[in-house]
């Protein structure tokens, strides 16, 4: 989420355009409820460092780009931003954050878990807060990322690139309008994309099993380098 956001916030493509393209440089708002800033800034630091180095783009031009575009809210240990009301409700912290992200391209919210206290398996609740936050989406003009954790059984039974693998209640994924996973490979997926034991462990399968309006991406297999920061894995010899 964090690469997705320097990508938007500079101009620039992300992972060999595999996943997007470059474009103008846009406004993009972060709201990390789990990281503190001390955390967001070695990690942000890292990211622009490894990501905009490898195409080439002047550091000091990138920097001044995402001062102007990036917004970070680092939320870790802080008052959470609720977006659910006891009755399913739309809340005054959510109405506060719609209109902190007015004008932006993109709005990250990590993880999603964070933004609300209702039950994950209560399809009701989860389909309101996925409607509520549908219409933030709607009146800012921006895409609303949301990060979700995978479940246990995803892992467990190989099915981490379906649409299937995010935990709790479906109405997330069935009201999401584009999924993006990201999971670690099994041995059956090891041996589909030729890697070795070596590379098994630094390796991300990154599958996008949901795309209402775009046509279906291939599934890639990424190297998780310092910091965690994602890079194209090179294919072998």
């Amino acid at each position: 989420a964090l690469q997705s956001a320097v990508a938007m916030a500079t101009g620039t493509s992300l992972l060999g355009e595999l996943v997007g393209e470059s474009k103008e440089p846009a406004r993009v708002v972060l709201v990390l409820a789990e990281e503190d800033v001390h955390i967001v800034w070695h990690r942000l630091y890292a990211v622009a460092k490894v990501q905009l180095e490898s195409i080439g783009i002047n550091l000091r031009d990138a920097y001044e780009r995402m001062e102007r575009n990036l917004v970070i809210h680092a939320l870790g240990g802080g008052q959470q931003v609720n977006l659910l009301g006891r009755d399913h409700e739309r809340t005054q912290a959510g109405d506060q954050l719609r209109s902190a992200c007015t004008g932006a391209r993109l709005v990250v919210l990590d993880p999603l878990r964070n933004f609300h206290n209702a039950d994950e398996n209560d399809s009701t609740a989860m389909n309101a807060l996925i409607r509520h936050i549908a219409g933030y989406a709607a009146s800012t003009g921006a895409a609303w990322l949301l990060t979700h954790h995978s479940s246990r059984a995803a892992s467990l039974n190989d099915y981490g690139t379906t649409a299937d693998a995010g935990r709790g209640s479906t109405a997330v994924t069935n009201t999401a309008r584009w999924q993006l996973n990201l999971s670690r490979p099994s041995e059956t997926s090891a041996k589909l994309y030729r890697l070795s034991a070596h590379q098994m462990d630094d390796c991300v399968l990154l599958s996008v099993p949901k795309v209402n309006y775009d046509k279906p991406a291939r599934t890639i297999a990424l190297t998780r380098g310092d910091h965690g920061v994602l890079s194209l894995m090179r294919s072998r010899t």
